[in-house]
């Protein structure tokens, strides 16, 4: 099991990133959280297998087709077992 922090920037916020995330998390069984940041970044929590989360990783640069992304970043971070993946609002 594998955990990451992700901060996409860009055109990202108001064309779908974060329903797309959800759903790409969902299909490759990633738990976590996509949230706005105010700055206008995207920042992915996710949590899953190594495959997995590089499948999401290389997901995460591309994007849905409306998408501008000029950056990701990826950290990892320790595990926190989340048991779904959502959309979360600050």
């Amino acid at each position: 099991m594998k955990n990451i922090t992700i901060i996409i920037k860009g055109k990202v916020q108001n064309v779908g990133y974060r329903y797309f995330a959800l759903k790409k998390a969902i299909e490759l069984g990633i738990n976590g959280f996509v949230v706005n940041l105010p700055d206008g970044s995207v920042k992915i929590e996710a949590e899953g297998n190594d495959a997995d989360i590089d499948k999401f990783i290389y997901w995460c640069r591309t994007g849905p087709s409306m998408d501008v992304i000029s950056d990701v970043e990826v950290i990892d971070s320790d595990v926190k077992n989340y048991d779904s993946f959502a959309i979360a609002y600050l």
